[in-house]
């Protein structure tokens, strides 16, 4: 546990898949609540939630309270998104720190 609260300070932005398997792992679902947590403690903090399913599916799986309360007040993006990359590249850009790698020279696959 102390390695995901490590790795969630040290960055400034999480980018979280939200799947079936992420909802039933324990350690993605610490991952959830430490992110959502940073972001609560720092306005510069960043969590993009991608749905990897229909929200409604995901809904139906056994998300813990945090979760379930952070899908309903948060702006998330859909994996079916015809823009996804378009929206996901503009949100990175916009919150992006002197000295970050640069979406330019990075290669989506």
């Amino acid at each position: 546990m102390a390695n995901i609260q490590n790795a969630v300070r040290d960055t400034n932005c999480a980018v979280i898949l939200l799947s079936k398997k992420y909802i039933e792992s324990r350690w993605c679902q610490q991952e959830f609540e430490e992110c959502m947590e940073e972001a609560s403690k720092d306005s510069k903090y960043r969590v993009i939630v991608i749905l990897m399913e229909e929200v409604a599916v995901l809904m139906q799986e056994n998300l813990t309270p945090y979760m379930k309360a952070s899908l309903h007040s948060r702006t998330y993006l859909d994996v079916t998104d015809s823009k996804l990359w378009e929206k996901l590249t503009k949100i990175l850009e916009k919150h992006q720190t002197p000295g970050a790698f640069t979406l330019e020279s990075s290669t989506w696959i």
